[in-house]
């Protein structure tokens, strides 16, 4: 099976060809995607199988879910299951180094031209989106302000996508770093994009001005229930709407959580596994001067969920058998499978969240904070692990390395990448 052309044996054309992969009933399909638990293999099938997606969301009891990738630039992958580094078929004359959850962004060599794709959906076509946000600065009597560039004046600054989100072929959202000092007001960093000229366009910014500067500085962004939901850095949170016209676009946010949880902290929002419930995740590594002793295990991590009817964050104790992955540019909550080798060795049950090896490293830096002398510890290489784990049972965290010293060196950065559904 898999041969879609046939002869007979004095060279006709058979009357009926063998059937192809793309011919299977989809429950069988279904069968046959469960057997596969290696990423290559589901990646084999799905490069086979143009309907292995439909399949796989038919089957979500059969199939436990791929463990994610991390992206470590210059189209390399490392599988966590196995630990190989793995790449990825892209379009010809480009090359893609940022991921965002399971989409790539690429850029044609020769026009520069960003693009952004699915490397596991090839049916779908790439949409072609600008590659950063142009600001200048505008002086205003009251206060310094960033506003879209309009190609004129002297002081201009080129913010670099952060976290892109599809809504449709016709609606690409996206949220900007930040690279302006932070005693400057400025509109909020997230934009959108409908086709037709590559311009981002940004939201009625008119609610901005009624809050601080910090609440409108988003920090992550995710879509939940039709509507764009963003965090702040005061941890409140804002909604979206989707606006359907001629052209979509996005309306001014509302604001509603208006209290942010009482810590500075890096926060994600990621939604939970069977879909219900918004989540936010808050870590943090304790400064140097307010521990007594030095350990890896020593950080803060709580999860909310958002309470949208009462305007509040709701604390979580556990998470059952979910694990949340969390990043910058882009989160995933999986249902631990019990079925799968692979779950049982990397999930144990679940009620865990994972952190990216950088992200960690980055924060135990920050909080002023040397490597301990665990055995842990010991076995990183420039104190960097792959992953880390945070087990919110026992309040503790864990170091993960799957990589040889010339690996950490070369691979300075790191992102999920979240290949198959």
């Amino acid at each position: 099976m898999g041969t879609c052309l046939g002869k007979t044996a004095g060279g006709a054309s058979s009357a009926s060809p063998p059937p192809c992969w793309t011919d299977l009933p989809r429950d069988i399909a279904g069968l046959v995607l469960a057997r596969f638990g290696s990423d290559d293999d589901r990646l084999a099938f799905a490069a086979t199988c143009r309907e292995w997606r439909l399949v796989a969301q038919l089957h979500p009891t059969l199939l436990p879910p791929a463990l994610p990738f991390i992206n470590l630039g210059d189209g390399a992958y490392r599988s966590i299951a196995d630990g190989k580094v793995h790449r990825f078929a892209m379009p010809v004359h480009s090359s893609a180094d940022d991921s965002f959850g399971n989409i790539l962004l690429g850029q044609h060599h020769g026009s520069g031209q960003c693009f952004i794709y699915d490397p596991f959906s090839p049916s779908m076509p790439a949409i072609d989106v600008p590659c950063r946000y142009k600001y200048s600065f505008l002086k205003s009597t009251f206060l310094d302000q960033l506003s879209p560039s309009t190609g004129q004046g002297d002081h201009v600054i080129w913010n670099p996508v952060k976290k892109i989100i599809i809504l449709s072929p016709r609606l690409v959202v996206a949220m900007f770093k930040y690279y302006c000092c932070s005693s400057m007001a400025a509109p909020i960093n997230l934009a959108y994009f409908g086709g037709g000229s590559l311009r981002w366009l940004q939201p009625d910014t008119a609610e901005f001005y009624n809050h601080g500067i910090a609440d409108f500085k988003y920090v992550d962004i995710d879509s939940y229930h039709g509507k764009i939901f963003a965090v702040g850095w005061t941890g409140h949170l804002f909604a979206h709407d989707l606006v359907v016209g001629e052209t979509m676009s996005l309306s001014c946010g509302e604001h509603v959580i208006k209290e942010g949880p009482d810590e500075h902290a890096n926060y994600h929002l990621v939604i939970s596994a069977d879909k219900k419930k918004l989540l936010l995740v808050c870590w943090s590594i304790p400064q140097l001067m307010t521990r007594s002793k030095i350990n890896h295990h020593s950080m803060s991590l709580r999860v909310f969920e958002a309470d949208l009817d009462k305007g509040r964050w709701s604390k979580v104790k556990n998470l059952g058998n979910q694990v949340l992955f969390v990043g910058a540019s882009g989160s995933r909550a999986y249902t631990v499978a019990c079925q799968s080798e692979n779950h049982r060795r990397r999930f144990r049950g679940g009620n865990r969240v994972f952190l990216l090896g950088n992200d960690y490293a980055r924060e135990r830096k920050c909080a002023s904070v040397p490597p301990c002398k665990c055995s842990d510890c010991e076995r990183l290489t420039d104190g960097i692990p792959t992953y880390c784990v945070f087990d919110m049972t026992s309040r503790k965290a864990s170091l993960v390395s799957l990589t040889s010293g010339h690996d950490s060196v070369e691979h300075s950065r790191s992102d999920w990448f979240f290949s198959l559904v």
